[in-house]
């Protein structure tokens, strides 16, 4: 590679800039020039609700190197040898020769930038509705630094009471905290989908994120669809298909589209998913054109394409995309798309696909949930977490995982499930992983251990779950809980036969032989052991409730009773 090559990277966000640096410490000698529309870049985009609610003082915090030096132009030209060019912005691109046409927003001149090899790290953009008023004061998306410090000084001024988050994804979880939990403003949440999360998590996981928010006083509006918004100057009325909802601002939070503008004038090739379309090099269908970061679809390794736009993922290309500026020819890899978020005091985290994808896909796949605790049962410390594992029927390949809890042992759990999806492992995969274990840090057999045995149990001995939500009609209900665990939380439905599972043995006869059986307990361990008895007494109608009554329950939005 010659070290006198011109590279130009558009866009100076985490994709943008890692390509750049590690292109430039491969070939110091090569000229790098990196052109950004906005005044200030490089920050940490993801932490930009936690400036919101406080967490993180400072904005520029977001902006600043481990070791507390601000990275704006004169520190990637010192410490980096990049040329920055902030406030401008590429107009067009000529990839047969070469040359990108760029806009200085100050000056308001273009000039011709000549180059070797240039890389798109265009970003995404937020996604608005076609109601929502351009010109209000009181309505805007929350996507960039100056976004969050715009609100952050309307909250500051007690000029924000009652918020309307339309969009129930991720930037709509994390907002509905900041607004509720520091500033204690009255939060709604309208989602046009059947529940939160929607291209996430399924309805049972989901369920339970809403009930958590709901405690928290968020109010949510589901299958509710926009129908217009409008400023009145002293608030902002919302017309929905479930009536009209007012409040003092709205945030529209629906998530992003890939920018792919410049690409498209450009004539490179857009996939399916709307992203550019990149090989595993990171290259477009122009050799010489790179692109990284939110502007590109990947290859998922369930086998299909995605967007994800994850600033984890944009770093990891970013290297890629350097390497191969310089010659080095790496790969950028199947992805399983794990990630994490913090909902208040609760943890949600998933990889892979959803049932619902799953479905879509028209796979053939099963369905495993557990309740457990992140430490051992018996440590004053322990919580509990929810999880559940989708997987193909007919090979037992792993699908899609999700769980909650409060703390960090999901996304360990995700992190460790991810991988095992990216490389096509299967659920007896499971039962052969290691864990490290200590009552105040894990059990002493791992969720994900639990679930492959569980799941085992079900392809390979016809020991059955079903989802925690299913409803109990048509079963004869067998509940096995300890007479304190019954009181606790009855079961209202007809016709339910109470045996402690200690008594089972003694009383299994009581239970009809030939009935379609569902069998309960508080987490799905004892109910799946006694679906297994039953089933050796010749009832092969027989099934236990996954993830037991504290699944059900933690995702009851009717209360205590409402089973």
């Amino acid at each position: 590679m010659d070290n006198q090559t011109k590279i130009v990277v558009i866009g100076a966000s985490a994709a943008g800039m890692k390509a750049a640096a590690r292109a430039k410490r491969l070939m110091p000698e090569a000229d790098i020039e990196v052109y950004e529309q906005a005044d200030v870049f490089s920050y940490g985009a993801c932490g930009l609700p936690y400036y919101l609610s406080n967490d993180i003082n400072d904005g520029d915090a977001l902006r600043v190197t481990q070791w507390g030096t601000l990275k704006d132009q004169e520190f990637f030209l010192g410490a980096k040898g990049l040329n920055v060019f902030a406030r401008h912005r590429v107009e067009n691109i000529d990839p047969d020769n070469k040359i990108v046409e760029v806009l200085d927003l100050e000056q308001e001149k273009v000039k011709k930038v000549t180059y070797d090899k240039l890389v798109l790290a265009t970003g995404s953009q937020s996604l608005i509705i076609e109601q929502m008023p351009t010109d209000s004061k009181r309505v805007s998306t929350f996507k960039t630094l100056a976004d969050a410090r715009k609100w952050r000084r309307e909250l500051e001024a007690n000029n924000v009471d009652a918020v309307t988050i339309i969009g129930g994804g991720f930037i709509g979880m994390e907002l509905a905290e900041a607004f509720t939990a520091m500033w204690g403003c009255q939060v709604k949440i309208i989602e046009l989908c059947e529940h939160l999360l929607p291209h996430s998590i399924d309805d049972e996981i989901a369920r339970i994120v809403e009930n958590h928010l709901q405690k928290q006083g968020v109010e949510i509006y589901k299958n509710c669809e926009v129908h217009s918004i409008t400023d009145t100057g002293q608030e902002v009325e919302i017309e929905t298909t479930s009536g009209k909802i007012t409040c003092s601002h709205v945030v529209c939070a629906l998530g992003t589209r890939p920018n792919i503008t410049l690409a498209q004038k450009a004539g490179i090739e857009i996939g399916h998913t709307g992203a550019i379309k990149v090989n595993q090099l990171l290259q477009t269908n122009h050799k010489d054109i790179y692109a990284a970061g939110d502007c590109i679809e990947i290859e998922h390794a369930i086998g299909f394409k995605v967007h994800l736009p994850l600033g984890s993922m944009a770093n990891r290309q970013g290297r890629v995309v350097g390497d191969n500026l310089a010659g080095r020819k790496s790969r950028f890899q199947k992805v399983a798309g794990s990630c994490c978020l913090k909902v208040f005091d609760m943890t949600v985290s998933f990889c892979g696909v959803s049932k619902d994808f799953a479905k879509s896909a028209g796979l053939d796949y099963s369905e495993i949930w557990i309740s457990y605790t992140d430490k051992a049962h018996y440590y004053p410390e322990s919580e509990k977490v929810f999880a559940k594992m989708i997987y193909t029927k007919s090979d037992g390949k792993l699908l899609g995982f999700q769980a909650v809890g409060k703390d960090d042992s999901v996304v360990k759990s995700v992190d460790v499930f991810g991988n095992l999806v990216k490389f096509n492992n299967s659920i007896q995969r499971l039962l052969n992983l290691e864990f490290a274990y200590a009552p105040p840090y894990a059990s002493p057999l791992d969720i994900l251990y639990v679930m492959g045995a569980a799941a085992i149990n079900q392809e390979l001995d016809e020991i059955n779950s079903v989802n925690p939500l299913s409803s109990l009609e048509g079963y004869t209900v067998v509940d096995v809980r300890t007479p304190s665990e019954v009181k606790d939380f009855a079961l209202e439905a007809e016709g339910v036969i109470t045996i402690p599972f200690d008594q089972i043995h003694q009383r299994v006869q009581e239970i009809p032989l030939h009935n379609p059986v569902l069998v309960v307990c508080a987490r799905g361990t004892r109910s799946a052991e006694v679906v297994r008895l039953l089933k050796n007494r010749g009832n092969n109608n027989c099934c236990y409730l996954g993830g037991g009554i504290q699944m059900r329950q933690a995702g009851d939005l009717l209360g205590p009773g409402h089973v």
